[in-house]
């Protein structure tokens, strides 16, 4: 067999593969790569496309969308996957392929009683982005207070609003992850903790910032309702200075020593460059 005869096999096995296993593949027996396989047991292909959407799924409620398996149970996440890929066959990029499962899972009649959770699996492919960018830029500060005219944002970051609690659901996540990380809480522990974290959730809106604050890990950062019109203005590429200028905020009511506060916590997570020293 050619070299070009063999790809052509292994791209007609991968589409064969990646096909919506909900349709019949007899299709597939007009193509003229069918010729190599044997007729008798081509239907186990059948099987294998089943089990590789199980498999997938059970991966992606274990990465991508790990917080979500954590916050809303593992074999709620992977049943939807499941559900998700057999309705949209996924092309060879996996990842991309989820691009638009919360899309999907908007659609669904059973989700209208949690509609919070589409926002959260968007947020938790968001961070797999973040995670997925280039390395932050070291600030470069040194030990002074930094000039308002010299602070800019990173650029690998989102900007996240959401009409749901999307951070207190991210922390809840977060702590949950760790309980199991703990070889002393069972099924049931971990399921006491689950019910007492959203139980505690405040039904509220809520925005946040996504960025990369080293190259190996990400934060994510609350953003109070009233300073978010200078994150905006930080996201668009101005500096704090120019932020601050250009944002609409009533002097009477801003809060200088909670703002301070606040851009105090974003610098030493590394949110801010220093622009002049690139």
């Amino acid at each position: 067999m050619k070299i070009d005869e063999l790809k052509d096999l292994q791209n007609f096995f991968l589409k064969v593969i990646y096909s919506n296993p909900n349709e019949n593949y007899n299709h597939f027996t007009t193509e003229k790569e069918y010729q190599f396989f044997d007729p008798e047991t081509f239907h186990r292909i059948q099987a294998y496309r089943q089990s590789f959407y199980g498999r997938v799924s059970s991966v992606f409620s274990q990465t991508i969308f790990d917080l979500a398996s954590a916050l809303f149970g593992k074999s709620f996440i992977e049943n939807y996957l499941m559900d998700y890929f057999h309705n949209n066959p996924t092309p060879q990029d996996m990842t991309n392929s989820v691009k638009e499962f919360s899309n999907y899972l908007k659609l669904q009649e059973e989700i209208q009683n949690c509609p919070f959770v589409p926002d959260f699996i968007l947020f938790c492919f968001l961070i797999h982005e973040i995670l997925s960018a280039k390395n932050p830029l070291e600030n470069t500060f040194g030990q002074e207070s930094p000039i308002a005219d010299n602070i800019y944002l990173q650029k690998e970051h989102i900007l996240f609003t959401s009409d749901w609690p999307i951070f207190q659901l991210y922390n809840a996540a977060k702590e949950l992850l760790e309980a199991k990380e703990n070889k002393n809480n069972n099924e049931e522990d971990l399921e006491k903790i689950r019910e007492e974290k959203l139980t505690q959730i405040e039904n509220k809106s809520e925005d946040v910032i996504i960025f990369k604050s080293n190259p190996w890990s990400l934060d994510v950062i609350g953003i109070p309702k009233e300073f978010f019109p200078v994150i905006s203005n930080l996201s668009k590429g101005f500096n704090l200075q120019q932020s601050i200028e250009n944002s609409d905020i009533s002097e009477e009511s801003f809060d200088l020593n909670k703002f301070s506060n606040w851009i105090s916590v974003l610098t030493r997570q590394n949110a801010f460059f220093n622009k002049n020293s690139y």
